[in-house]
């Protein structure tokens, strides 16, 4: 009998610190500055929403049929763009409606994990971050070329996916740039806490600082 193979070690954690230690901090942060220029105001959905910080989350579930995945699927072939990109774009489009705004920013998670380092896929360690995504609205532009434009946008900026929000933000000048997350998942969700879970806090569903985040 055949044993399984034993998978690639990791890229050491450290190697990561020390690619990152050597990385030009302010190019990162004049990359994000750049793309953010022309920002009139943050898109808050909730301005009010940090009196509330104490109260639990509260989860909406939406399940979309198999044949509306499908076409998305479909989609995204035909018109060369990611799963990740739709989404993205879905959640602007929502925003723009709900500010009447045709600029906008929301938060996003991501791996942060630099694919020009071998083996970081395997690394074992802190990487995700949240970085603002811009996208702007055209009245004269159809949907598939806004998500080509949304998408060839973000991708300009993958490789400073390192930079902190914190330092991202103050190069705006603004305090807070966006009160919603969107998070894109490729991993199976985490089951909900069972009907006999006695302690709230151990049971909640993990949160955000932001009031709404779409996963």
């Amino acid at each position: 009998m055949r044993r399984p193979a034993r998978p690639e070690p990791g890229l050491p954690y450290r190697e990561f610190l020390r690619w990152l230690a050597a990385r030009d901090a302010e190019q990162g942060t004049a990359a994000w500055r750049e793309a953010l220029t022309g920002l009139d105001e943050p898109t808050l959905l909730a301005p009010q929403a940090r009196e509330r910080a104490g109260l639990l989350p509260h989860s909406v579930t939406a399940r979309l049929s198999t044949e509306l995945t499908t076409r998305i699927g479909a989609f995204t072939r035909t018109h060369g763009l990611t799963l990740n990109t739709v989404l993205s774009g879905a959640w602007a489009l929502l925003l723009a409606g709900l500010t009447n705004r045709q600029d906008v920013v929301f938060g996003a998670t991501v791996s942060g994990r630099p694919a020009e380092l071998p083996g970081i896929d395997g690394t074992i360690g802190m990487f995700l971050n949240t970085v603002p995504v811009r996208a702007t609205l055209n009245g004269g532009e159809g949907v598939a070329a806004f998500l080509a434009r949304h998408q060839a946008e973000q991708a300009e900026l993958l490789p400073h996916h390192q930079t902190g929000l914190g330092a991202i933000q103050r190069g705006t000048g603004f305090g807070r740039l966006f009160d919603t997350l969107q998070v894109l998942r490729n991993t199976p969700p985490t089951p909900p806490p069972g009907p006999n879970c006695a302690n709230a806090s151990a049971c909640a569903r993990s949160r955000t600082s932001t009031p709404r985040t779409s996963r």
